[in-house]
């Protein structure tokens, strides 16, 4: 290789990575310019130049923040999921951003992930219709959207090393498919995950890149790894992970290495490079364009009020304007609006909850009832009491915290801090039912709602949600959202309950596809709160049903006395055709707003990728003839109106066997239960892929000093995303230090005993 071409592959080999945390690198020879990414699903989180760390935590600029995907996912509302898109991609604009990490499409498998409320669903047509619709939003500003994780990451705990065991059906029909429609909706980027999909790293997994997402989807944008999601770096470039963010100082040399020994082609570095590109070719911008802060800041508020789910009311709400209202526990004074990690916006403005509060009502007091670290006050309890015996309305704020729904960390369990429900318990001793504010990005226990007289519930709507819930609790607005996630009676009701977060390397799919719903379904087992649930300050009648192969359509009729809105859901049965499938999953959806007493007609189109099922032995989709059941209404277990539709397809080919088999697999995920790991002992020989929980095993004294420090230092700031460490690899550790190949090799000649050796190459910044 003559000189020149030897200069041109290094600087293609340096494409390949990050310049910085959130830059790409330019190559004016190949005419590329650099990108800038940032963080920004419900919130641009950009960080200043002068704030810049390894961390890229620090000196986030202020900005708007929205609702949570959690939030917008209960709005069901494809309107204004596209509008919230189109202003991100305003801010993102504005900041001179190219590439917005978002939304996150992984499916909510169970309540207990720490990152819920950064997904949007726990059913795949429901995140995928509104993850396109944001999509299209951003992408219209000129800014592209970077999908994620692709894929199978719906567990914090040990999510850098975890395999998940998944099947090829379920993988296709369940997993993937919000991804698909992602691609459909001409995503620009696509992120991969952490983990591993059947013991291959997402990263570098040449199935799902190369394969699905760019041979049978066609996508023919970037494939961008998660911050430090990077393994084996040539194997991800042969794959077509094209970058690797954020940037890794070692990453040319190691690929280099790699080519010298025939483990990568120069072709593969050249696709990479190529399509890289393309894409900056794409959405390169260095212009930054004006927005209007006050505008979204209003589009924020009224994003919220669609977001609510008001999932329980006895009559209570709305309340009478003017009434006195006491105000009870620690959110109401810092509002809990989002979750925290990764995707944390600097607000630039948030509601004043007491304030708005005050101008609708004459808000008596305003009492925390608990220690604001989560522990109980007798003191406090006394004064809460007090003051809520004096008013005609006691409204009472209940949820997590940013601890609990946080990036890198799951929730041990369904439950509300103990201090919460005990004051809810000492006002119902006095006979006091208060109205209950539930914030929170996921389900949790509510075995506590028979003690208030309503429960609304605001999944994390961001930073305009004390403004929209004064109108909702008045009544000026009408809360119309419905939950896009099962709240279950009992944690050890859900599929994963015993095996979720057990074995930090293996994580089973065992309930397939009867993710969520279909999962209580199949197991015929009571819940709190249904998929798709939530109730209205209107009353809606459903009328006329009928269904072909091309739609369903029916009447909805608003009875009430106010104008609301009402999410209609269709759901279908598929015929016994041999493989066991839902009960009935969610066909389709229209959100239609009526007045007292307006009836509309309602039409909602047959998607037949939702009939289709993924054949396994011929690995492909088949759509199969026969009846189909249809049935329409508010939830999945309030469902109004039923019939069939015909369809054409294929001959079913085992007809008959699918309930058997269907059975045969609820009962299999019931009695198996999960056999914790085997503690490892023993010395360990530290490289570039140990997690660094592994360090505490190493055969150099430096290695387990290290780990001891690092472990006590991050387990006594009781931050759950701090613990995600203990399973980043050592080469992750070393990008995130920005050392150099020798440094980290010499970092792991340290751990392995050869101190002094190791300690030569990370001064020296050479090898031996």
């Amino acid at each position: 290789m003559d000189k020149t071409k030897e200069n041109l592959t290094e600087k293609k080999l340096a494409l390949l990575t990050g310049r910085d945390f959130w830059n790409s690198n330019a190559c004016e020879e190949l005419g590329i310019p650099s990108l800038r990414f940032s963080d920004g699903p419900h919130g641009l989180r950009v960080q200043a130049e002068k704030a810049s760390d390894n961390l890229g935590l620090e000196g986030a600029m202020p900005a708007t923040c929205f609702p949570t995907l959690a939030a917008l996912g209960c709005s069901w509302d494809t309107e204004l999921a596209r509008g919230m898109g189109e202003r991100l991609g305003e801010e993102a604009a504005g900041f001179g951003v190219n590439v917005l990490l978002g939304p996150g499409v992984n499916l909510k498998r169970n309540p207990l992930c720490g990152r819920n409320f950064e997904y949007l669903s726990e059913d795949e047509l429901l995140a995928g219709m509104l993850a396109a619709e944001y999509i299209c939003g951003v992408q219209s500003k000129g800014v592209a959207c970077c999908v994620k994780h692709f894929a199978c990451n719906s567990r914090e705990f040990a999510r850098t090393v975890v395999s998940m065991e998944v099947s090829e059906r379920a993988l296709r029909e369940v997993y993937l498919a919000p991804f698909e429609r992602a691609v459909k909706a001409g995503v620009g980027a696509v992120m991969t995950a952490y983990n591993r999909v059947n013991g291959v790293y997402c990263s570098e997994n040449e199935s799902l890149i190369s394969g699905i997402l760019r041979g049978e989807w066609g996508f023919d944008g970037i494939v961008v790894s998660d911050w430090t999601g990077t393994y084996d770096r040539a194997a991800g470039v042969r794959a077509g992970e094209d970058l690797e963010m954020p940037g890794c100082k070692f990453t040319p040399d190691e690929l280099k290495k790699a080519m010298a020994e025939g483990r990568l082609a120069l072709a593969d570095v050249d696709a990479c490079a190529e399509r890289i590109g393309r894409f900056a070719g794409r959405y390169a911008r260095t212009e930054k364009t004006a927005f209007d802060p006050a505008e979204h800041l209003a589009f924020a508020r009224s994003a919220a009020e669609k977001c609510a789910v008001l999932l329980k009311n006895e009559g209570a709400l709305p309340l009478k304007k003017g009434a006195s209202v006491a105000v009870l526990g620690a959110a109401a004074e810092q509002p809990y609006i989002q979750g925290g990690g990764s995707s944390h916006v600097n607000a630039q403005v948030v509601d004043d909850i007491i304030h708005c509060l005050s101008e609708k009502f004459v808000v008596t007091a305003c009492e925390k009832g608990y220690n604001g670290n989560g522990r109980s006050s007798a003191r406090l309890r006394k004064r809460a009491l007090a003051a809520a015996r004096t008013a005609e309305n006691v409204v009472l704020f209940m949820g997590l915290t940013e601890n609990d729904d946080a990036e890198g960390g799951d929730r041990s369990d369904l439950f509300l801090p103990a201090c919460q429900t005990e004051l809810l318990r000492a006002l119902s001793a006095e006979g006091i039912r208060p109205v209950v504010v539930l914030c929170a990005g996921s389900a949790v226990d509510a075995s506590w709602d028979g003690m208030c007289s309503a429960v609304l519930y605001l999944p994390l709507t961001g930073a305009g949600t004390g403004g929209a819930l004064a109108r909702l609790l008045c009544g000026d607005a009408v809360p119309c959202g419905k939950l896009a996630q099962t709240f279950p009676l009992r944690g050890e009701d859900v599929a994963c309950a015993d095996s979720y977060a057990k074995d930090p390397y293996i994580c089973r799919c065992k309930e397939d596809i009867l993710v969520g719903y279909r999962w209580f379904d199949a197991a015929d087992l009571p819940v709190k709160y249904p998929f798709g649930h939530g109730l209205s300050y209107a009353s809606f009648e459903y009328s006329r049903l009928s269904a072909t192969e091309s739609g369903v359509a029916f009447r909805v009729r608003n009875v009430g006395s106010v104008t609301a809105a009402e999410v209609a859901q269709v759901y279908v049965s598929q015929p016994d055709c041999g493989h066991a499938v839902a009960v009935r999953k969610l066909l389709g959806y229209a959100k239609v707003t009526l007045a007292p007493g307006e009836e509309r007609a309602v039409f909602v189109p047959v998607d037949r990728q939702v009939l289709a099922v993924y054949v396994e032995e011929d690995g492909r989709f088949v759509t199969y003839s026969g009846r189909y059941g249809v049935a329409v209404g508010s939830s999945s277990r309030d469902l109004r109106l039923f019939g069939e539709m015909t369809v054409n397809g294929a001959a079913p080919q085992r007809p008959g066997e699918g309930e058997e088999r269907r059975r045969r697999l609820v009962v299999q995920v019931k009695s198996d239960s999960a056999v914790p790991p085997a503690e490892e002992r023993g010395r360990i020989t530290v490289n570039m892929y140990t997690p660094v929980i592994g360090l505490k095993r190493a055969r150099g004294l430096f290695g387990r000093l290290l780990y001891r420090a690092a472990d006590f230092y991050c387990t006594s700031k009781k931050q759950t995303a701090l613990l995600t460490f203990r399973y980043l690899t050592v080469r992750s550790a070393m990008q995130f230090a920005q050392f150099d190949l020798a440094q980290a090799h010499g970092f792991i000649d340290m751990c392995n005993g050869r101190f002094f050796k190791g300690l030569k190459k990370i001064i020296t910044k050479r090898e031996d």
